[in-house]
């Protein structure tokens, strides 16, 4: 029998649902994926159902090109986005509906997101999916729909980190008050990190109990993944779910709650990983909904060599903006655009405008906290490339690291084999000195 350790890590990030098996020195060696159409958008659907049945055939396709079998894995992650919602029937365990998105001002259980969830609720009840009489709905995120399925209903869960956890006090207070009588609401159980919750149970993975070991959400796995270690370093994300995030203490928090800030504070519940407690997220709304408009129409976004011929065109030609929507009941809002405009301007635009954002999001972290972030940190993942990691360095004046692996993929496999118990918080250091490699950018 092979004694080597693998784990398993189920990731949804962006418009992409993975499984990736890994070894004990990081290296990814089976990889699965499937791409849902449309991401965030709001025509789009994402129906939990169908997440489900691709996970299904994922597992198998990313075992199968491991050359592993099931009985070989020490553990399993699971990590989804912190603002995605899936609620269903506990009885029949249907779906109500699409997977929901909060908004990201959302920020107050009881002022914003306990409405948006009753309205989900009744719009469920009139429509297709009907809730059975005496019923429970269940509530939490993409990570608690797989796993109470892969559990066949064992195990209720929720990343500690979700934003539906925010201001709500306990899941009986989240779900009182504001449903049909014949109806009740429970939250799923707020889970740490890197800790057993439970096994999938048969007959996937072969009828294997595997334990999951590891349950996150994106930023917290993509955190750890990258192998941030204080609040002096951040990462940034270049892809749909683009954003800024680093650690935090407790006074940070505080100062960034008194403030009118972009920043998002989240719990982070790892304590054999980390003695800090919380997350700070900051996002690029109005960016990623140009970045998905243009996916969604005939465009190719140029290649890397077609953006290097052109870089100081399109790097320093401003005429084409995009601006915040803060004010306007638009999602998004572009400016300069005129007879000759071409989509390839606007979509310079928009990553313009996340570098302007990045930079902005280090200055304001430093002068609400007092801390200077002196590294950032990105993969290869998303729309970043050569260009854009140069400008973003000169802008924000800190060297970036590219990491070489996916780093949301990369932590949750980390966080699954320290709940595992099989590694401790040295292994991703390990994993990142000796095995991953990464490519700095030093601002000019």
């Amino acid at each position: 029998m092979n004694s080597t350790a693998y784990v398993l890590s189920i990731v949804y990030k962006g418009s992409v649902l993975s499984a990736l098996v890994y070894d004990e020195h990081g290296r990814t060696i089976g990889v699965a994926r499937r791409e849902f159409a449309g991401g965030r958008d709001d025509l789009a659907v994402l129906h939990p159902d169908d997440l489900l049945s691709s996970l299904i055939l994922l597992l198998d396709s990313a075992l199968r090109k491991a050359c592993i079998l099931p009985h070989e894995l020490i553990g399993v992650g699971i990590a989804a986005p912190e603002d995605a919602v899936v609620l269903w029937d506990e009885n029949s365990g249907s779906p109500l509906g699409p997977v929901r998105f909060l908004p990201f001002h959302a920020k107050d259980f009881t002022k914003d997101i306990e409405p948006l969830v009753r309205t989900w609720i009744l719009e469920a009840k009139t429509g297709e999916a009907k809730i059975r009489e005496g019923s429970t709905v269940l509530l939490g995120g993409i990570e608690s729909w797989l796993i109470w399925n892969l559990s066949h209903g064992a195990h209720h869960v929720i990343a500690s980190s979700h934003r539906l956890l925010g201001d709500a006090t306990s899941p009986k207070d989240a779900g009182a008050g504001f449903l049909p009588l014949d109806t009740s609401i429970r939250l799923a159980k707020s889970v740490t990190c890197a800790s057993r919750v439970g096994q999938v149970a048969a007959p996937f993975l072969g009828g294997i109990p595997v334990p999951i070991t590891a349950v996150a959400t994106t930023s917290v796995s993509t955190l750890f993944g990258a192998g941030l270690a204080d609040e002096h370093e951040a990462f940034v994300s270049y892809d749909f779910d683009g954003g800024f995030i680093t650690l935090c203490s407790a006074q940070d928090v505080q100062a960034v709650n008194k403030s009118a800030t972009t920043f998002l504070p989240l719990k982070v519940d790892a304590p054999n990983v980390t003695t800090l407690h919380a997350l700070l997220l900051a996002k690029f709304e109005s960016q990623n909904t140009i970045l998905q408009w243009l996916q969604n129409i005939p465009f190719s976004f140029p290649n890397e060599e077609t953006l290097k011929r052109r870089a100081d065109l399109l790097l320093h030609d401003e005429q084409v903006t995009l601006t915040l929507a803060s004010q306007s009941s638009h999602r998004a809002v572009i400016a300069g655009i005129g007879p000759t405009t071409t989509l390839e301007e606007i979509y310079v635009a928009a990553l313009r405008a996340i570098v302007t954002a990045v930079s902005d999001a280090v200055q304001e972290m430093n002068r609400l906290t007092g801390k200077t972030i002196y590294r950032l940190y990105t993969d290869h993942t998303g729309f970043g490339n050569e260009w854009i990691y140069t400008l973003q360095t000169t802008v924000a004046n800190v060297p970036l690291y590219v990491r070489s692996e996916d780093t949301g993929s990369l932590g949750i496999a980390f966080l699954a084999g320290m709940g595992a118990n099989h590694w401790d918080r040295t292994k991703i250091f390990e994993w990142l000195t000796q095995h991953i490699s990464s490519r700095v950018y030093e601002a000019t």
